[in-house]
């Protein structure tokens, strides 16, 4: 099943050089960067054009996406060795490193911002990219009004990446890309140590899960998003948790929270769990270097800390691909009542931890799975990963499933935004047709297990 995985991850890297010819702005952008290749790019995007260019790679992309998962399913129904396993993870990763990152324009939101520490030596918490406005990378980037929404944990290593790139584009995507492939090959390394010391019987399946999945291999080698790094800092933490390390947890967990602010969910449950067992010692080393991280971050923030709050006040209130978005025009108010119907269903989460009734991770995934598909007023595709990279350290069920779909339907989605560009994907309709695909297939899958269980 390897080497058909690889073959489609061979044809989406193709692919998605084609799919660049679309992108009017970002080929204006590479005209004046590179003038040698600008009759080039008009003739490109002439002939391909001709050749149907919105329309024939949108069908592609759906057919490699239903390929790539129809093998990647097969896959976790064969018997295969670790060592091949991660073989063909870390080949994955490097086949996708060469396509272009049409999936996002992430990428070039953060060499812009590193940029601001880098080039301008201002502080990206204080400084938005709008401040400097004629930078050549300037159009590549999509959020050049707010300033950076990350920690300082996520931002120490994409500093690095953006004094290697230097001034080039080319250099700063290939850094920048680096920095996501190495820690997804490094996350992998820690699940199979996690899986083999603590689970071990769930070795092979639980790598594939992840290493071999498409929404993993395609956003991360392929967009280079950030939030593998919050999700390595977790796995980390939550290595030292199960050995009873508990220093080194609540500091790499806390580390986790300074990488993206996410992270903060599973703190509470490992939180509550140990609160549950009633020792004093292991609860106060790991909350209070959960703490001790967190105020060093906070810190490391220096006069960005009320412009970094005041950016994830702004983040509430983007509206995106999200059952929020679709019924805040034709019910008022109906924002406040499903986060009120979550918090509510958190508590239970938590007293369900608290009386030791389920595991931490278990209520984690519960609590994510349903933030994601009903709670949220934005979702980005690949905000799955959240709680997919973690199914394996929990028995093959209802949840690790939920999760296998969701990262199908949210992969295929964008096939979808793309068709329904004409339609305005903002609107009433064009939400409503994604969030159809999106979110309720794994919303309607989980609730039916559900049931078929009680039965």
């Amino acid at each position: 099943m390897g080497i058909y995985l690889a073959i489609f991850y061979t044809l989406y890297t193709l692919l998605s050089w084609i799919i660049l010819f679309r992108d009017e702005r970002a080929l204006a952008v590479y005209e004046k960067l590179y003038p040698h290749l600008g009759a080039l790019l008009v003739s490109g995007r002439t002939l391909l054009l001709s050749l149907h260019l919105n329309t024939v790679p949108t069908a592609l992309f759906a057919a490699l996406v239903s390929g790539a998962f129809y093998f990647y399913y097969r896959a976790l129904r064969c018997r295969i060795s670790a060592k091949k396993i991660l073989f063909f993870s870390f080949l994955f990763l490097g086949i996708v490193f060469f396509s272009y990152p049409v999936l996002s324009t992430d990428i070039f939101d953060y060499i812009l911002e590193d940029r601001i520490v880098n080039v301008y030596h201002q502080n990206i918490w204080v400084t938005a990219p709008a401040a400097y406005p004629k930078d050549p990378f300037y159009q590549l980037a999509s959020w050049q009004t707010t300033v950076n929404p990350y920690g300082p944990v996520n931002q120490f290593f994409y500093t690095l990446a953006g004094l290697a790139g230097g001034n080039s584009l080319l250099l700063s995507v290939i850094t920048h890309k680096l920095v996501a492939i190495i820690f997804a090959a490094g996350f992998l390394i820690l699940l199979f140590q996690t899986l083999s010391r603590f689970f071990p019987d769930r070795v092979e399946q639980g790598l594939v899960l992840v290493g071999w999945n498409p929404l993993f291999v395609w956003e991360l080698a392929g967009s280079a998003h950030n939030d593998i790094i919050m999700l390595f800092c977790l796995l980390a933490g939550l290595y030292f948790y199960l050995g009873k390390k508990y220093l080194w947890a609540g500091l790499l967990l806390g580390a986790a929270v300074q990488a993206k602010f996410i992270a903060v969910v599973l703190a509470v449950f490992l939180f509550a769990g140990l609160v549950k067992e009633l020792k004093r010692k292991p609860l106060i080393t790991f909350t209070g270097a959960f703490l001790a991280a967190n105020l060093t971050g906070l810190a490391l923030l220096g006069n960005g800390l009320t412009g970094f709050l005041d950016r994830l006040v702004y983040g509430s209130g983007i509206y995106w691909q999200s059952l929020p978005m679709l019924l805040t025009p034709i019910i008022p108010g109906s924002r406040v009542i499903i986060t009120a119907g979550f918090l509510i269903y958190f508590l239970w989460l938590l007293r369900r931890n608290f009386l030791g009734k389920e595991e931490p991770l278990s209520l984690y995934l519960r609590a994510i799975l349903v933030y994601l598909l009903f709670v949220t007023t934005f979702y980005w595709n690949w905000y799955v990963l959240w709680g997919l990279v973690f199914i394996p350290l929990l028995p093959f069920g209802r949840l690790a499933k939920t999760f296998l779909l969701f990262s199908f339907t949210s992969l295929l989605a964008y096939a979808v935004y793309w068709g329904v560009l004409r339609l305005n994907p903002q609107s009433f309709a064009g939400t409503g047709i994604i969030y159809l695909l999106l979110a309720v297939p794994p919303a309607l899958f989980y609730f039916y297990q559900s049931n078929v269980e009680k039965i």
